[in-house]
């Protein structure tokens, strides 16, 4: 990736560009590396991600807040999923309001194959940064995410 470089007097400022393209950069990055290898997006992988972390079952708003989409363009999503044999979702049994999107043993599949292609990605994007410095990126992105 080619960077401009725009002069600006405050290092917030400039962190906050850099920030921005940077993380414009990973997104597409991200993509072609999963569209490449798998034929899956970045924002599937997420669902599937998080899908697993919590026990296999999310509702339509966790995911959304999960991955930062939109909730309207996670119903479209998920059912993009539910083609693909990844999800089932069914309403919750607890609260008739909620559907539960249930992650499919294909989408465990799937996800056992995408995890190796995020390391790969990991460890790319990630080459020259320890752990102390990955921890301070994680503060940072933390107090970023609290200040939205």
């Amino acid at each position: 990736m080619r960077r401009i470089v725009i002069s600006h007097e405050d290092v917030i400022g400039r962190a906050f560009m850099l920030f921005v393209q940077t993380s414009r950069a990973v997104a597409k990055k991200s993509d072609n590396h999963f569209l490449k290898s798998l034929h899956l997006s970045t924002v599937k992988y997420l669902v599937l991600k998080a899908l697993s972390l919590s026990g296999g079952t999310l509702t339509h708003g966790d995911l959304a807040n999960w991955t930062g989409t939109e909730r309207n363009n996670i119903t479209a999503l998920v059912a993009r999923l539910q083609k693909e044999e990844l999800v089932t979702s069914e309403r919750s049994v607890k609260d008739k309001r909620f559907v539960n999107v249930i992650l499919t043993e294909k989408g465990r599949d799937l996800l056992g194959q995408a995890n190796q292609v995020a390391q790969d990605i990991v460890d790319q994007l990630m080459e020259g940064i320890d752990k102390l410095k990955a921890a301070q990126l994680e503060r940072l992105m933390m107090l970023l995410q609290k200040n939205i």
